[in-house]
């Protein structure tokens, strides 16, 4: 439908990337109000660009082809996460053996869980060799993915999956136990796979 009113690939450019990051902030204040965890961005937004591209018959590779600058910002959001970091360096230096001990954890297991489990169902090599980043932020998965041998493609959709799993699972857990420390609370959605990017802050 869309190529019938335009045939101008910037002008569709334009309105696909317009379109995406207004849904994406739509769905976020939606999230912030009703705090629903089917309601995260991470979760609707993509379900609601998807109805979008069949209700005008469009093509998808061309929405991908028209909104693939928005993929120049997970390097440079994702380096942002250092200023954070930075800020609580005290915090940090007091409470680095936990915090090592826990980190060093999540990713064994993480890695562990991937690989015994591509291997129980019988998963090719180069599937079992993308899973492994699976755990970790999209700009680093798929480079990690190129040096091990695996399949940079498939490892952002296990990216996208595992950040959709944990976030649901963690939204959950977190519900049945009362932290009496923010601390714990945060190393959890630190060690839930890309929650901590999409939860609202601990308070």
């Amino acid at each position: 439908m869309l190529s019938h009113i335009t045939s101008d690939p910037l002008v569709r450019g334009v309105f696909w990337s317009v379109i995406t990051i207004c849904l994406y902030f739509v769905v976020k204040k939606i999230y912030r109000r009703l705090d629903y965890w089917w309601l995260m961005p991470l979760l609707l937004t993509p379900f609601s660009i998807s109805g979008f591209v069949l209700l005008l018959h469009a093509d998808y590779q061309e929405y991908l082809r028209s909104t693939e600058w928005l993929l120049q910002f997970i390097g440079p959001v994702t380096v942002a996460f250092a200023i954070p970091i930075y800020e609580r360096r005290a915090l940090i230096r007091q409470h680095w053996p936990v915090l090592l001990l826990g980190v060093f954890a999540g990713s064994f297991t993480a890695i562990l869980s991937s690989w015994s489990l591509s291997r129980v169902v019988g998963l090719d090599e180069s599937i079992r060799l993308s899973m492994l980043p699976r755990s970790i932020s999209s700009p680093f998965a798929v480079k990690v993915s190129l040096d091990v041998g695996g399949l940079p493609e498939l490892t952002a959709i296990f990216v996208i999956i595992t950040g959709i799993l944990g976030a649901i699972m963690g939204e959950l857990i977190l519900k049945f136990f009362s932290f009496r420390s923010p601390l714990p609370a945060e190393l959890f959605l630190a060690l839930v796979p890309m929650l901590r990017a999409q939860h609202r802050p601990i308070k």
